[in-house]
């Protein structure tokens, strides 16, 4: 038999398409990238006084700073690499799930997170990386859930991909001062509840299907 030529394989699908297949995704990417720009423009920084993670604020009732902070972001790296992040995790978990059980488990597995942050870091602390998080932790919670259903393959391919970029991001959060690892493991505890409690589309082609990329997220 003759190994498989260039021809004989699958193009990779273009930018419109996975767009197409993932729009919730992009949107929320789209978003960030809108909102970072806004800030540019904002020389007295009233986005960030007025949505980012800060606890007093939270305390005295701005509840809403929960979800919004994970739009805002410190830098163009950290933009970068919470694009990235998304961009890697989300569209598995939105064709999982669907749109608007993704867009719950982000928004509101981002929210536990920065929760977790207000309980532990008395810092402020903005960008995506609670609800990505939150996302890699409903991937965590289908393949405890569904581990009967998943071939032992996939299910350790997802495990070993969780467990990689939780490792690292927390490494990297106890050698830096600037990481919110409490953000981080909420939201990942977040998005595991989540993982637990909501039902899949029925797509048994993701029985086999390969997990998320290895792109770790990160929050200033």
């Amino acid at each position: 038999m003759r190994p498989p030529s260039p021809a004989d394989r699958s193009p990779a699908p273009s930018f419109r398409e996975r767009v197409r297949q993932a729009p919730a995704t992009w949107a929320l990417i789209g978003s960030f990238v809108a909102v970072f720009l806004l800030s540019a423009l904002d020389p007295d920084a009233l986005l960030v006084q007025r949505f980012a993670k800060v606890n007093e604020a939270i305390r005295e009732g701005e509840v809403w700073r929960l979800v919004t902070a994970s739009f805002l972001h410190g830098g163009l790296a950290h933009l970068a690499f919470n694009s990235m992040a998304l961009a890697s995790v989300g569209p598995s978990i939105e064709l999982l799930y669907g749109r608007p059980k993704f867009l719950l488990v982000f928004l509101a597995g981002g929210a536990v997170g920065m929760a977790a942050s207000v309980a532990f870091v008395p810092q402020p602390s903005v960008g995506a990386s609670a609800g990505i998080f939150a996302l890699f932790g409903a991937l965590l919670g289908f393949a405890v859930r569904a581990r009967r259903r998943l071939t032992p393959q996939a299910r350790r391919l997802i495990l070993q991909d969780v467990g990689w970029v939780v490792a690292l991001n927390v490494g990297l959060g106890l050698m830096s001062g600037f990481i919110d690892n409490a953000a981080h493991l909420g939201g990942l505890a977040g998005g595991v509840l989540f993982g637990l409690l909501l039902r899949e589309r029925p797509l048994p082609a993701l029985r086999a299907g390969p997990p998320p990329g290895r792109e770790p997220p990160l929050e200033a």
